[in-house]
């Protein structure tokens, strides 16, 4: 049990001592804003960010020098879900330091913080437009990191213990772009922030100032939606930007990786999920379309629903329920394994799809035929099959009973269901019902964004973790 404690405690000091650099950022933020702005509530956040990243640091390496046998790990790898999992409780809940010292409440501060590093969006602020800019920054800061973070984390789950490798199979590939995860996260990282620059870039071209088209890019490649202002109104050119950031950080990052290397071709032709992303954001917009929404708008936050980023601009409460339908089950869908998307990932809803269309086939051929089906360069197998299926019940049965027990306040299972589909695909898309929720429903939507940030499994894992620990 000792040894157990000081491999989970070792562990989680790399984290916090990563992320004591994260807050030297909005420091720096904050230093020019004082300086360009003269905005004296600065004086006080830097003095926070700075006073929180040391302490992060000094606990983090007194946590990193633990003696403990990481060996231990091949034979107990429920620890490192277990690590991750304290991860992203702990990771929010310190990140929520800072908003608790703007005036939220600790149960508004930890959903403010959940809600950005799970790249969810929602916000418990009336009045983000008010904030200061290293406030407003950290919001999308923490989105830009937690979009890239679960990449990071899974990547070190499988360099750690080769049978986690398992759950990322179904992406139809034998590694993920380089050979070691060493590579693999350098490789990410230079794609992540070249595309960052290019969509900011992009958007202060089409009229926004620097520092909101820098937000604005990095909440659209996390999938976050988070903005720096309380009312969000792009333009035609700006949401048409924001559509294509959208859907590139719902894209695997192989994908990625292939464009860059100039294999454009070979990446499109070869990443399946492209052409039902496309198929699916086609059926839901023409819903909205035929229901009366305008075309764009329509068009917008059905993107917005199935990258999970959850950008959103028109009131959704009164759109007809069809489109809402529609809305839920593209943010249930979500976006591709590999990405910074949420939801049960649309790579094993084709698989699901594809599996369902095998067994038919089996039915209608005779038995001594061979049948197989094909997901991108992988046979879909029973095992895959199983695995696919017992998520995707473990996620729906989550969801239903998440969906009943908010309706005990709304009162409307729809609505419910339109908000607990948008807290466990981590998207940010609502009905006008998270500002006014009791404290008791915010700390439901916090369970659920962290459920659906780590896919459930590691969540049981990191109960399995605390339950094995406690019993040896």
């Amino acid at each position: 049990m000792k040894q157990d404690i000081k491999i989970l405690a070792k562990l989680l000091g790399e984290v916090l001592y990563l992320l004591s650099f994260f807050h030297i950022v909005p420091s720096i933020v904050g230093l020019i804003s004082l300086a360009m702005f003269q905005d004296i509530r600065e004086m006080s956040y830097i003095t926070m960010f700075a006073s929180i990243s040391l302490i992060l640091m000094l606990l983090g390496r007194f946590l990193k020098r633990i003696d403990a046998n990481l060996d231990k790990l091949k034979i107990k790898p429920y620890l490192i879900a277990g690590a991750v999992g304290l991860a992203w409780l702990i990771v929010p809940f310190l990140g929520g330091i800072i908003y608790y010292y703007t005036g939220l409440s600790p149960v508004d501060s930890m959903f403010e913080s959940m809600s950005a590093w799970t790249t969810t969006g929602f916000t418990a602020y009336n009045n983000v437009t008010d904030l200061s800019y290293s406030v407003k920054f950290w919001r999308s800061f923490e989105q830009w990191i937690g979009g890239l973070g679960i990449i990071v984390f899974l990547v070190f789950m499988i360099s750690k213990n080769s049978l986690v490798y398992d759950m990322v199979r179904i992406e139809g590939r034998e590694d993920f772009i380089e050979p070691t995860a060493k590579h693999t996260l350098i490789k990410m990282m230079k794609i992540y922030v070249s595309l960052t620059f290019i969509g900011a870039a992009l958007l202060s071209f089409a009229g926004m100032d620097i520092f909101i088209a820098s937000n604005i890019s990095m909440t659209a490649l996390a999938t976050g939606g988070m903005t720096p202002f309380t009312q969000f109104s792009p333009t035609a050119i700006q949401q048409v930007i924001i559509i294509l950031l959208m859907l590139t950080g719902a894209l695997n990052f192989a994908f990625h990786a292939m464009v860059f290397e100039g294999r454009i071709k070979k990446a499109f032709r070869r990443y399946e999920p492209l052409k039902w992303f496309i198929a699916l954001i086609l059926i839901s917009g023409i819903i909205g379309m035929v229901n009366g929404i305008n075309p764009l708008s329509s068009f917008f936050h059905s993107v917005s629903a199935i990258t999970c980023s959850g950008f959103g601009y028109d009131d959704l409460a009164k759109k007809p329920e069809a489109y809402i339908f529609s809305l839920i089950a593209l943010m249930i869908i979500g976006g591709g394994i590999g990405s910074t998307a949420g939801g049960i990932k649309i790579d094993r809803f084709i698989i699901l799809v594809k599996g369902i269309k095998l067994q038919l086939r089996k039915i209608l051929h005779p038995r001594d035929m061979s049948i197989v089906e094909r997901y991108m360069n992988s046979i879909i197998d029973e095992k895959i099959l199983a695995m696919v299926g017992v998520f995707f019940f473990s996620y729906i049965s989550t969801l239903f009973i998440s969906s009943i027990l908010l309706t005990f306040h709304t009162k409307n299972f729809v609505e419910s269901m339109f908000e607990v589909a948008s807290a466990m695909g981590n998207v940010g898309l609502e009905l006008n019902i998270v500002p006014s929720l009791p404290t008791a429903y915010k700390i439901l939507l916090i369970i659920d964004m962290w459920l659906g940030r780590l896919e459930i499994f590691a969540a049981f894992a990191l109960i399995l973790s605390l339950y094995k620990i406690i019993r040896d």
